[in-house]
C-alpha cells in the first residue's frame, strides 16, 4: 500500500500523499490511522479492509483500556483510564476507600529486605494477599498514563519475591490513591506554549542519590515532555552504586539524554524535526558542569564510560542541560515520596487533575 516502516519504532509506519503523510500504528490487531486529509484516510481503511477482516471504530475513542478524548474547540487531546481504574479499585474491593495522606506513598516511607517476613504467621497470611495481581493491575495504569503513581508502584514491586504486611498497606495506599483519583490522566495542548516551544520536546531528570536502603545504589527519575504533556516517563535503580550526588545525577542524565536521543530521532521519522537541541531540566549545577567538560576528572574516574555519551550530545548540540530549582523539578515525583502539596505542583505539570 506504498506504507514504509518506521526504523525507530517498527510498529508505525508512514506514507506520502499529495496532501501530507497519512501514518499507522499498529498493536497486535488494533490499528490507528493518522492523517489531515480524512480523503486520504479514508482511502487507507479502503485498502486495509479489502486485505483484512476489519472493524472500522471511527474516531478513536479507545485504545488498549485507554480513553482518549478531544476538545477540538480548545485544541487539546486527553488520555485517561477512568474505566480502568475503577475497575481495579473494585476488583481488589477497595472502591470505598480514601486515601487519608493524600499521595500514593508516604514521604517517610523506605522499604528494606528487613521488611520481608520471616516468621511463619506472616508468611501464611501473606499467601492469601493478591500482592501481585494488583502490582500487575497497578503497574499497567502507571505505565501507560499514570507517572504520579510510578515511583510507589515500583517501590512495591521491588519486592514481589517476598512482600511483607508493610508492604501489602502500601499497595492499599496506592489503590485507596487511585479511587480517588480515577479520572486524572495526560492532556496536551493546554498549557500556554510559544509558536517556537511546539512540538519540542524536553525533559525532567533527576535523582534520588543512595535513596536504596538494601544496597546504597540511587534512583533514577525522568519525564519526557512534548506539548504541555508527558509522553514518557521512567523510575528505576541505577545499575551501580555512585558515591556522590553529581554521579548519581550524572546517571540519570545519560538515561534521559539516550531517550531523547531516540525522540529525536523518530519524531524526524514521521516529520517533526527537532530544529533545537532538546533540553534537560537539571537541578543539580555540579552534573551540568560535568556534562560540558571534565572539570571533577579526579573525583569521578570511576564514571562507566557509556555514561559520557551525555557529553557527547551535549558537545554536538543535540541537547542542552539548564538548571532548574529543586522545588520545580517535576522528576523529583519519581525518585521520592513527597509531601502531597509538593506532589500536586510537580505532578500537575506533567499531567491533568480531574
Amino acid at each position: 500500500m506504498g506504507f514504509q516502516q518506521c526504523k525507530t519504532d517498527p510498529c508505525v509506519y508512514i506514507k506520502e500523499t499529495t496532501t501530507g503523510p497519512v501514518y499507522l500504528a499498529v498493536y497486535v490487531d488494533d490499528l490507528l490511522i493518522v492523517g489531515k486529509d480524512m480523503a486520504e484516510v479514508n482511502i487507507v481503511k479502503s485498502d486495509l479492509g479489502r486485505e483484512f477482516q476489519m472493524d472500522d471504530r471511527g474516531d478513536v475513542e479507545y485504545i488498549l483500556g485507554i480513553q482518549v478524548i478531544r476538545d477540538r474547540a480548545a485544541r487539546t487531546l486527553s488520555m485517561v483510564q477512568t474505566q480502568y481504574a475503577r475497575d481495579v479499585v473494585k476488583k481488589f474491593k477497595m472502591e470505598n476507600s480514601k486515601c487519608k495522606i493524600k499521595v500514593p506513598m508516604h514521604p517517610k516511607t523506605k522499604f528494606s529486605m528487613e521488611d520481608c517476613p520471616t516468621e511463619e504467621e506472616e508468611l501464611e497470611y501473606m499467601k492469601k494477599v493478591p500482592y501481585r495481581s494488583a502490582i500487575g493491575s497497578l503497574m499497567y495504569l502507571a505505565t501507560c498514563t499514570r507517572p504520579d503513581i510510578s515511583y510507589a508502584v515500583s517501590m512495591c514491586a521491588s519486592y514481589m519475591h517476598n512482600p511483607g504486611r508493610v508492604h501489602w498497606e502500601a499497595v492499599k495506599n496506592i489503590l485507596a490513591f487511585v479511587n480517588e483519583t480515577q479520572s486524572r490522566g495526560l492532556i496536551y495542548g493546554a498549557r500556554d506554549h510559544t509558536d517556537e516551544m511546539m512540538n519540542l520536546v524536553y525533559m525532567y531528570v533527576d535523582a534520588d542519590h543512595a535513596g536504596d536502603l538494601d544496597n546504597r545504589r540511587s534512583r533514577t527519575g525522568y519525564v519526557t515532555m512534548l506539548n504541555g504533556g508527558a509522553v514518557s516517563w521512567k523510575t528505576r535503580l541505577q545499575e551501580r552504586t555512585s558515591i556522590s550526588s553529581t554521579e548519581a545525577e550524572y546517571y540519570a542524565a545519560s538515561e534521559g539524554y539516550a531517550e531523547a536521543k531516540w525522540f529525536r530521532m523518530f519524531l524526524a521519522e514521521i516529520q517533526v524535526t527537532q530544529n533545537q537541541p532538546t533540553v534537560i531540566l537539571e537541578d543539580n549545577k555540579s552534573c551540568i558542569s560535568l556534562s560540558e567538560n571534565p572539570v571533577y576528572q579526579y573525583r569521578t574516574k570511576q564514571i562507566d564510560i557509556r555514561h559520557h555519551q551525555l557529553r557527547e550530545g551535549v558537545s554536538y548540540k543535540e541537547i542542552v542541560l539548564h538548571h532548574i530549582p529543586t522545588e520545580e523539578q517535576v522528576a523529583d515525583a519519581l525518585t521520592k515520596g513527597l509531601e502531597w502539596r509538593m506532589f500536586e505542583i510537580l505532578t500537575n505539570e506533567c499531567m491533568m487533575y480531574m
